[in-house]
């Protein structure tokens, strides 16, 4: 399973958006592949190229994340820091009023994080807790049994769906 990075980059870059995406899934496979068979070398620029794809665009998110998260358990990558996460996303979301951004903050880190870190779940919660109208408020009460349900599902590497194959 040797991919030609550079030429499949190259060959990627030309098409379409969706078409993209869906190449770079095709990557994402064929790195995860080559950590199943212990080829974690040859998966490594793979696996760094797609981490650097914007994490922002919804056509991309399901490569970026679970390349990063293989990085992470490979050993590769740190992950940033919780305080630095809470920060950036206080900063982005200073506007609002505080239960609004209590909400905000918790229902990012949420779909964010669910299946990789069990901290921002947790910080999640903390979040929701702050809300004084958290058990009579239904839809902050839904995120707060959703987060509770993430806590209880495997965190990390396990939990990696890539491009809709397990």
């Amino acid at each position: 399973m040797a991919v030609n990075l550079a030429a499949e980059l190259v060959r990627i870059s030309e098409l379409d958006e969706i078409e993209r995406a869906h190449a770079y899934e095709d990557l994402m496979y064929d790195a995860s592949s080559l950590v199943e068979q212990g080829q974690i070398e040859a998966a490594l620029p793979i696996l760094e190229v797609l981490a650097e794809l914007d994490p922002y665009d919804d056509l991309l998110q399901a490569v970026v994340e679970p390349a990063i998260t293989y990085l992470e358990a490979l050993g590769r990558r740190s992950p940033i820091p919780l305080s630095d996460i809470e920060h950036d996303l206080l900063q982005r979301f200073h506007t609002l009023a505080d239960d609004k951004k209590y909400v905000a903050v918790a229902t990012s880190l949420f779909r964010s994080y669910e299946h990789k870190r069990r901290d921002a779940l947790m910080l999640a919660l903390v979040y929701v807790d702050k809300l004084p109208e958290a058990a009579s408020n239904p839809k902050v009460g839904a995120l707060a049994a959703q987060i509770h349900k993430a806590l209880a599902q495997p965190i990390g590497i396990e939990s990696v769906r890539i491009g809709g194959r397990c």
